[in-house]
């Protein structure tokens, strides 16, 4: 079974952004994310701290890591190390339109993950930051930020 085909030209704004962050330390507060979110790093070795519940969990991540956040995904805090990350946001429905596109039900819920390598989805967000960057795209699916993200420390 082939995964879904993922395109800007797929899916409507407002499903999905495509955000680039190269950032400073930072932390950040509690809080509940919205969005399902699929980060991979491109630089070297940061160190990820999270809190949640009563779990720290800390991870050394490393070029090519990657990083998924479910939606309705609440953390206590998390401090992280200057690093420069690729981030891809989802719109739950994106999320359960493509399991559906494979054949796995009606609800699909996403396991959080820290720090996995995973060759597929590692290309797969590369293949989109080509087809956003090079192709003319409607701004609202790409950002680009060079400032922390929020900046709470």
């Amino acid at each position: 079974m082939t995964p879904p085909i993922f395109s800007a030209n797929s899916y409507p704004a407002g499903d999905f952004t495509f955000e680039h962050y190269s950032q400073p330390a930072f932390a950040l507060l509690p809080q509940a994310f919205l969005m399902c979110s699929i980060l991979i790093k491109l630089d070297g070795p940061s160190t990820v701290e999270v809190n949640c519940g009563e779990k720290l969990t800390r991870r050394q991540l490393s070029r090519g890591d990657l990083i998924i956040i479910p939606d309705r995904f609440s953390i206590d805090g998390a401090h992280v190390e200057a690093c420069e990350f690729l981030q891809l946001c989802l719109n739950p429905s994106v999320v359960q339109r493509s399991a559906k596109e494979l054949g796995l039900g009606e609800h699909v819920e996403l396991a959080p993950v820290l720090g996995v390598v995973d060759p597929l989805a590692e290309q797969t967000i590369y293949q989109l930051e080509q087809e956003l960057t090079s192709a003319p795209v409607s701004n609202d699916y790409i950002r680009y930020w060079s400032i922390p993200w929020p900046n709470i420390l």
